[in-house]
C-alpha cells in the first residue's frame, strides 16, 4: 500500500523575464510622471501667489507716488480747489541769423556787446554760440567771421585731386566748421536759442550751395541724435540802415582798395554782392526760411544795440528798466568824415578861383577819399526801386520787378566807367 505523499509546488524562479521587467519599468515611470506633474503644478502655483502679492504691493506704492506727484503738480486757487495741471513743456527753440553787409554801422559795436553779454550769461535763454578754442587759433571777438568764411570755402573750393585744391585751407575750414557746428549742437541740447551774426554773409552769394551748406550744419540735421527742430524754427533778420548812401559809403571804406575813389570802385563792381544782402536773403527765403528786415538809424547812438538786445532778443526791458550799459566806441565816425569830405568838394567847386581854398582842399584830399558821385539822386532812386521790389521789404514797395530793377541799377552803375 502506497503511502500518501504531499508534493510542494516548485519554487518560483528569482529571475524575471524581460516582459516583467518592462512592465515594472512602465508602472514606475507612470508613478514618477504623476509625482513630477503634481510637483510642477505646486511650484507654479506658489510662484504665482508670490508674484501677485509683490505686484499688488508695488502697484499700491506706485499709485501713492503718482498721486503725490499729481498733488504737487496741481495749481490750486484761493479755495484750495485744483486749477490746472502744470506739465513740463519743451521750449520752442529758435535760430536767429543776424545778416549784415560789410561796413554796417554799429555792427562791430553790437558784436562786442553780444560777446560780453553772452560771457556774463545776460542773453539767456539765447546763446551767441561761439566755440571755446585756443586764442592762438581763434579770437572769440571775431565772432562768426571764420565760420562763414569756412562755409564759403567748403562750398566753392574744388575737391581733392582737382586743380586749385588747397589742403591747408581745407583742413582749416573743416576744423572751424566742426567746432562751430559742435557748439551749436551743445547749446541746442541745453534748450537754448541760437544767435548767429556776421557781416560776411555776402560771401555766400558767390556759391550756389553755400546756403544749403549753412543750413545743413544746424543741430537737427545731425543724424547722430534725434533732436527737435526744423527749418521752420530759423529766422533771418536783415540789418538795414535807413540812410542807404551812408551805408554804401561805409561798405566802400571797408572793402575797396585805398587807392580807388568811390566812383572808381562803384564803376568796377561786377555785381551788387558787396552791399546787397537782400538778394542773399531772398535765396534763403526760397529754401523755406522766414526773412524779416530790421531798419535802424545810422546816426542814433546804440540804436542797433537797443534794437537787437532789447527788442529782438528781449534780454533787457529797456523801457521799464534802466537803459543797459553798452560798449560805445568811436569807430563809427565814417559819416561825419564823409560829410566833411563832400562838403569840401562842394566848396572846391564853388570857390575854385580862390587859391587858398584850393590848397586847403588838396591837403584834405590827401587824407580823405573822394566820395563824389554824379547823378546821385538817380542812383538812390534806382537803388530804392531795387530794394523795395523784394516781398519781405514791408516798409516800401516797387512797381518794377526785382530782375528789371536790378538790371536798371547795374546798367546805371556801369555808365560810371572811368
Amino acid at each position: 500500500m502506497k503511502a500518501n505523499t504531499f508534493h510542494l509546488p516548485p519554487p518560483k524562479s528569482s529571475l524575471s523575464t524581460d516582459a516583467d521587467i518592462k512592465s515594472n519599468a512602465k508602472s514606475d515611470l507612470k508613478e514618477f510622471s504623476v509625482y513630477k506633474w503634481v510637483l510642477l503644478v505646486f511650484i507654479i502655483s506658489s510662484l504665482q501667489i508670490v508674484i501677485s502679492t509683490f505686484s499688488i504691493q508695488f502697484l499700491d506704492e506706485w499709485s501713492i507716488d503718482v498721486k503725490n506727484f499729481a498733488d504737487h503738480s496741481v495749481v490750486r486757487n484761493s479755495d484750495g480747489e485744483p486749477n490746472h495741471v502744470r506739465m513740463p513743456q519743451r521750449r520752442n527753440q529758435q535760430v536767429l541769423i543776424l545778416m549784415a553787409s560789410p561796413g554796417t554801422p554799429q555792427f562791430k559795436n553790437l558784436e562786442q556787446n553780444l560777446y560780453l553779454w553772452n560771457k556774463e550769461f545776460k542773453l539767456r535763454p539765447w546763446s551767441w554760440a561761439i566755440p571755446d578754442i585756443s586764442p592762438t587759433i581763434y579770437n572769440q571777438e571775431d565772432g562768426f567771421k571764420p565760420f562763414i568764411e569756412s562755409v564759403y570755402f567748403l562750398a566753392t573750393s574744388p575737391p581733392r585731386g582737382y586743380d586749385g585744391f588747397n589742403r591747408t585751407a581745407k583742413t582749416k575750414s573743416d576744423f572751424f566748421v566742426k567746432q562751430f557746428s559742435r557748439c551749436f549742437l551743445f547749446e541746442w541740447m541745453k534748450n537754448k536759442h541760437l544767435l548767429i551774426s556776421s557781416d560776411k554773409f555776402h560771401l555766400l552769394q558767390e556759391g550756389e550751395n553755400s546756403v544749403r551748406k549753412l543750413l545743413q550744419l544746424l543741430p537737427w540735421r545731425d543724424n547722430r541724435f534725434a533732436l527737435y527742430g526744423s527749418d521752420r524754427d530759423v529766422k533771418v533778420a536783415v540789418l538795414y540802415p535807413i540812410d542807404r548812401f551812408d551805408h554804401i559809403l561805409r561798405v566802400f571804406q571797408s572793402v575797396a582798395p585805398p587807392e580807388l575813389t568811390f566812383l572808381e570802385w562803384l564803376s568796377h563792381l561786377e555785381d551788387l554782392s558787396s552791399f546787397d544782402v537782400l538778394s542773399l536773403a531772398q535765396s534763403i527765403q526760397d529754401e523755406g526760411i522766414s526773412v524779416e528786415v530790421l531798419p535802424f538809424s545810422n546816426t542814433e547812438s546804440n540804436s542797433l544795440n537797443k534794437l537787437i538786445i532789447c527788442n529782438v532778443l528781449g534780454a533787457v526791458d529797456c523801457v521799464n528798466e534802466e537803459t543797459p550799459k553798452f560798449i560805445d566806441n568811436d569807430e563809427d565816425d565814417t559819416k561825419s568824415k564823409y560829410e566833411d569830405d563832400t562838403k569840401s568838394k562842394d566848396e572846391d567847386d564853388t570857390e575854385s578861383n580862390d587859391e587858398d581854398d584850393t590848397e586847403s582842399d588838396r591837403d584834405k584830399s590827401s587824407t580823405t577819399r573822394d566820395v563824389s558821385l554824379p547823378n546821385k539822386t538817380q542812383f538812390l532812386r534806382l537803388l530804392s526801386d531795387y530794394e523795395c521790389s523784394f516781398q519781405f521789404m514791408t516798409m516800401c514797395s516797387s512797381e518794377v520787378s526785382t530782375q528789371q530793377a536790378r538790371d536798371d541799377l547795374i546798367n546805371h552803375i556801369r555808365s560810371y566807367k572811368v
